[in-house]
């Protein structure tokens, strides 16, 4: 039967030239994973910010489609620190967040960087 819990993704990095590049490239690998589930992305008024939002998929937790959304998350969240710098800091800053839990309730932050 299964209930809902949403989850989705806010990812967030710098407008300057390295960072911009490593968010075009998490931009395509989202549409690719997710498609019109990917928001455009928007630029802050203020010390150029860009962000981007994946929505939830919709499916009750514990459906095939839910599990497989689950494996395409955990893809993103992957590429994501695979774009680490050397210094070990990452231009691109992401929060995967759960809400609307049909059962208990519960709001959380599923994984983040």
């Amino acid at each position: 039967m299964g209930s809902y819990r949403h989850h989705a993704i806010i990812v967030t990095s710098y407008d300057y030239p390295e960072a911009a590049e490593k968010m075009e490239m998490v931009y395509a690998k989202a549409k690719e994973l997710f498609g019109p589930l990917v928001s455009e992305k928007v630029k802050t008024k203020l010390n150029g910010f860009i962000s981007f939002f994946v929505a939830p998929d919709g499916s009750k937790e514990g459906w095939e489609e839910s599990d497989y959304a689950d494996k395409q998350r955990a893809e993103l969240v992957g590429f994501i620190e695979e774009q680490q710098c050397s210094d070990g800091g990452n231009p691109i800053k992401y929060a995967e967040l759960f809400y609307g839990d049909d059962d208990r309730g519960e709001v959380g932050v599923e994984s983040h960087n």
